[in-house]
């Protein structure tokens, strides 16, 4: 893990989230071994201990797993992300010939969980626009996610520059990351970026809210520029 991790090639995003599963998941349970004596029934074991508890309870002494414990399951799709770190960093190792074969291949891995979206109905989306058109920016904002259906980091992104109200599309082309606190600008997930058809009343609400950001910027004693954090579209802290 030590040398795997710093010539992964993905996201920061994406190696935060591996480096926490590394740290609080990973290492208190296949630390101590070595690769060549971890094999499919201790991988599976430490499926099973996680879905159990994923404080790692049995193992550490200071929790004692009675009645007055509480378990904390850990949910098959996040055990498939470890699944998945294990398997790459096994898999580069075998390559690099320090084990014969890579024991994740021959481990069952979690059941991938059934997408199960569940978006409000139009009598209660109605409600949830009506609700946040009480305040123009959180009207607006909640109008061009429904509208538009961006990623939430996708929504947070966009500045001015990027509406084009003649064409009547605004593009996505980057994307805001969270941790914690901590906010930076990243990538788009797929890499690629999107532009959206806009219908005539989203285009004329979008307007209203850029001339309406405009007179509150020029109340500020300044303007909304291209390239600044003030041109963002929806300007927003971290979610707590």
């Amino acid at each position: 893990m030590d040398i795997h991790f710093p010539i992964l090639d993905c996201t920061e995003t994406t190696r935060r989230t591996y480096e926490r599963h590394r740290r609080k998941r990973i290492e208190p349970a296949l630390g101590k071994l070595k690769i060549a004596k971890i094999d499919a029934s201790i991988i599976e074991s430490f499926y099973t201990e996680l879905r159990t508890c994923r404080d790692h309870c049995k193992r550490h002494k200071h929790i004692r797993p009675d009645k007055t414990h509480v378990y904390k399951p850990l949910g098959n799709s996040t055990i498939l992300e470890i699944h998945g770190i294990l398997s790459k960093a096994f898999g580069r190792a075998e390559r690099w010939d320090w084990i014969v074969q890579n024991p994740v291949k021959k481990a069952e891995a979690p059941a991938k969980p059934e997408p199960d979206p569940q978006p409000p109905s139009p009598n209660e989306a109605a409600r949830i626009l009506n609700e946040s058109w009480k305040d123009v920016s959180w009207g607006t904002l909640v109008w061009v996610a429904m509208t538009t259906s961006p990623r939430r980091g996708e929504l947070c992104a966009p500045r001015w520059s990027d509406f084009d109200a003649d064409r009547r599309v605004p593009t996505y082309k980057r994307s805001i990351a969270q941790d914690g606190k901590e906010l930076w600008e990243t990538d788009m997930k797929t890499h690629r970026k999107r532009i959206v058809a806009l219908d005539e009343n989203t285009t004329a609400i979008l307007s209203d809210y850029k001339a309406h950001c405009q007179r509150m910027a020029r109340l500020a004693g300044t303007h909304l520029r291209r390239t600044h954090i003030y041109s963002l579209v929806f300007r927003m802290g971290p979610s707590r």
